[in-house]
């Protein structure tokens, strides 16, 4: 099985072969809890950069 590193925990953990393909390079989250952190992380990073055009525009 291939050993994937969550992006946010940093936890070790792995896939299925099945699942690897889908990856298509990027690291998967080890379970619900870090996928949903990373949403959140996501999305405020998305936000951040909003407000730093909305400034710039001023």
């Amino acid at each position: 099985m291939p050993i994937h590193i969550c992006p946010v925990c940093g936890t070790r953990h792995p896939i299925s072969a099945v699942e690897h393909p889908f990856a298509y390079g990027r690291q998967l989250t080890c379970g619900p809890q870090c996928k949903h952190r990373l949403r959140q992380q996501v999305r405020q990073r998305i936000l951040a950069e909003l407000a730093l055009r909305a400034a710039a525009k001023e």
